[in-house]
């Protein structure tokens, strides 16, 4: 891997350190909340329909295939955008940008992958409230497993710079094979 790319994109990656943080912070704080309101009640009867614990968990399960979906989708119109612009000639970098290592081709793929770091986060954020939700009205376990599930998800999401240089040198490797075969 290329240590100076992982250099140069290491700020970038801890911001989205911060914000990836953020998304997960919020769901594992209500998961507490909602696990102490629950305990020492009673559980609801196991016979009974559970209309938003089935809700919840086709809502769990559309959200994980559906973020890698969206991800992917993000990905791809950032390599796109990235496919028009200057690799490393730091004289069309914006001038705000000259001498920090910043071109607009690496510019553009690294805001890609956080839009769908952040995009694929929120989905996934979304779907863990609303199980966490169905637990804390229905008390089924299985929204609860599906919480966690989905909050997992979000966690091996985990941006490192070595993992979001390691894209965007694929990213480069993929754009550079496309202008070949013109």
């Amino acid at each position: 891997m290329d240590e100076t790319l992982v250099k140069r994109i290491a700020p970038a990656a801890g911001v989205m350190q911060v914000i990836l943080f953020g998304l997960l912070s919020g769901p594992l704080f209500f998961a507490g909340v909602v696990v102490f309101l629950v305990k020492g009640q009673d559980a609801v009867a196991p016979g009974a329909a559970h209309p938003l614990t089935t809700a919840a968990l086709v809502v769990g399960l559309v959200a994980l295939v559906a973020q890698n979906i969206v991800a992917t989708l993000v990905r791809e119109r950032a390599q796109a955008q990235a496919a028009g612009l200057p690799k490393d000639d730091e004289a069309f970098a914006p001038q705000s940008n000259r001498g920090a290592g910043v071109t607009e081709q690496l510019g553009a793929l690294v805001s890609g992958y956080q839009v769908a770091l952040i995009v694929s986060a929120a989905v996934l954020e979304g779907a863990t409230f609303f199980n966490l939700i169905a637990y804390l009205l229905e008390q089924v376990p299985w929204s609860l497993a599906m919480a966690g599930l989905l909050w997992v998800a979000m966690a091996v999401k985990f941006p490192t710079a070595g993992r979001v240089a390691g894209w965007v040198g694929q990213s480069r490797r993929e754009i550079e094979e496309k202008r070949s075969l013109r």
